[in-house]
């Protein structure tokens, strides 16, 4: 006999678990259903999801430093362009988004001041290589903007970049499976 799967599948309480009918979506279950696994609300989720969006194309438009190949790979894979691996080469990649720029757009009176959008790990060593890639940078008078690395943060709850679109493509589906 074939059974019909459930949308609320491995949900059902175990076998005399206090005479629960089968089926039946405990507390902890339905908060789940209603939160998802991000713990909040669809609406939320797709007001982080704009969010993101909004991030993303911003950082397509962007010079962008990483810490390593993984994390260069995966903002490639969102779209982004100009992104640079920065561990263990940070001066040289200084060196060529400064002479680059010079190149491309001048030192003239209109010339707008380049950004680069710094996004290393939320680790220890990422917190210093930020510092040191935002120094390294100011010297060849470019911004560093680690505000974007903070927003992400804040919204992915990422730890590694390399995770990011990993992340990022799960609260899509969260959003869509939700809404």
């Amino acid at each position: 006999m074939a059974t019909r799967a459930s949308s609320h599948e491995g949900m059902s309480s175990p076998k005399g678990a206090g005479g629960s009918r089968k089926g039946a979506v405990n507390s902890a279950q339905l908060k789940s259903l209603i939160l998802g696994p991000w713990g909040q609300s669809v609406v939320e989720i797709k007001e982080k999801i704009k969010r993101m969006d909004a991030i993303i194309a911003r950082l397509k438009d962007s010079i962008v430093f990483v810490e390593g190949k993984r994390d260069k790979a995966a903002l490639m894979n969102l779209g982004c362009r100009d992104v640079f691996t920065i561990s263990g080469n940070l001066r040289q990649s200084c060196d060529r988004v400064a002479s680059s720029f010079m190149k491309d757009e001048g030192t003239g009176p209109n010339a707008m001041a380049p950004r680069v959008v710094i996004l290393t790990d939320f680790d220890r060593r990422g917190g210093q290589l930020a510092k040191m890639a935002r120094d390294e940078l100011e010297a060849h008078s470019i911004r560093a903007d680690l505000e974007m690395r903070k927003k992400i943060g804040s919204l992915m709850r990422v730890k590694f970049f390399e995770d990011f679109k990993r992340l990022y493509d799960k609260m899509i589906e969260e959003g869509e499976l939700n809404g």
